[in-house]
């Protein structure tokens, strides 16, 4: 974790001889990819340790199993930050302890109802 959070520095600095609105916004994004990478991974963990998921994808191909994972932990990742704040995803950024706590929230929040949306055949 703590290479995650010089990797976050060291791109900051690089771009600090850009405006001010731009690092700000460059922050933002890395930040938020950050978040969404450590999302979509928190989603596909749950997703995986659920006793009916593991029951149901006896069944499917690997081919399957992976749209199937694809398609909900994207709905998860794309709905992610409309339940974290910006407070919070900066905690992400610098906080290895923060981190897994505030991921595991926001998909919590979300997965149940991808999973909702994709078995009733909503995208």
């Amino acid at each position: 974790m703590k290479k995650m959070r010089i990797i976050v520095f060291c791109v900051l600095g690089i771009t600090g001889c850009v405006s001010v609105d731009d690092a700000g916004n460059q922050s933002q994004n890395i930040a938020m990819q950050i978040f969404t990478q450590a999302v979509d991974n928190k989603c596909r963990s749950e997703l995986n340790d659920q006793s009916i998921y593991q029951t149901v994808s006896i069944f499917m191909t690997k081919e399957q199993k992976q749209s199937f994972e694809n398609k909900v932990c994207g709905c998860v990742s794309k709905k992610a930050p409309e339940n974290i704040t910006w407070k919070e995803l900066g905690q992400i950024a610098v906080d290895s302890q923060a981190r897994p706590v505030i991921v595991a929230s926001v998909v919590g929040k979300t997965l149940k109802s991808c999973v909702s949306e994709f078995v009733q055949g909503a995208k």
